[in-house]
Order: structure tokens, then sequence, then C-alpha cells
């Protein structure tokens, strides 16, 4: 399945969804994907993409299992992590920032109060060239993780 967004929208958005499964599929927008309040759901062999925003946002999404797949950003991460617990990555390729106009989460994956979190296998990526950090965010991290604990990489 192919799922594009307009200028200011994901390719791929639930919210509240649960036990769902995404396989190969592409979604594609301002950001690529966003899962909100989303629990036990499976993306597997997909591509998410985001010309501005990220790959793939996780809010409050815990419990999802991600497997072959390939999130990207040319300006901030490729996946994104907030308040989502329990989620299991695997074989999966997360690159930011290629293309970043400003030094804000250029990152492969930007993990904030994320716990108990697992990433294996898998390829973590800032694809630019960051120059300094001026304290403006984060830059040059194939992983970022804040105020987050148990992750098993």
């Amino acid at each position: 399945s192919t799922m594009t967004g307009s200028a200011n929208s994901y390719g791929l958005y639930l919210d509240g969804a649960s036990s769902n499964t995404i396989a190969q599929s592409f979604a594609g927008g301002q950001s690529g994907g966003r899962l909100d309040n989303s629990r036990y759901n499976l993306i597997d062999r997909s591509t998410m993409t985001g010309t501005y925003g990220g790959g793939l946002f996780l809010n409050s999404a815990s419990s999802n299992t991600i497997t072959q797949s390939y999130f990207y950003s040319p300006e901030v991460y490729g996946l994104y992590l907030g308040q989502s617990h329990d989620n299991v990555i695997t074989n999966s390729v997360m690159l930011g920032g290629s293309n970043a106009t400003s030094l804000t989460y250029q990152v492969g994956a930007y993990l904030y109060n994320a716990n108990d979190n697992t990433i294996t296998s898998s390829i973590l990526s800032d694809t630019n060239d960051c120059g300094a950090d001026l304290g403006q965010g984060v830059c040059g991290a194939g992983l970022y993780a804040a105020q987050s604990k148990g992750l098993s990489l």
C-alpha cells in the first residue's frame, strides 16, 4: 500500500489504534507516519519518509513491533519515540538529517522519556555533517536518548 499526505500531514496516522498490521507499505508526507496512543501494532517491511518532519513519530505508543523497515527524514530524525514504552525494533534502518537547515534533532533515532524499548540488528545514523552544535538541539548522533531508561541495544 502507498499512503501519502499533503504538505502539512502524515502518510499514515494511527490514533488510539491497536492490533493493526502495516506490511510492505510506503508512507510519506511532511512526516512519514505517526502513532498516537496506539498499542500492539506491527510495522513490517515498510518505508516511511518525511520531507520536513520525521520518518516515524511514536507518541504514547507502546508495545508495538517494527521489523525490517526504513525510516528517513532529510531534516530531523528517522524515528522518534516520546513517552512510548516496551516497543521492539529489529532489522530496521533509521536515518536523519542529510539536508538539515537547522541544528535540531538530526539523529537516526530520538528517544524522549521512552522506557524499556529494544532496538536490535538495526542501523541508526545521522547522515549530516553537523559541524559545531551551538546548543540549538541534538546533532550528529545515530541514537539520542533523553530521560529514558531500560533501553536494550
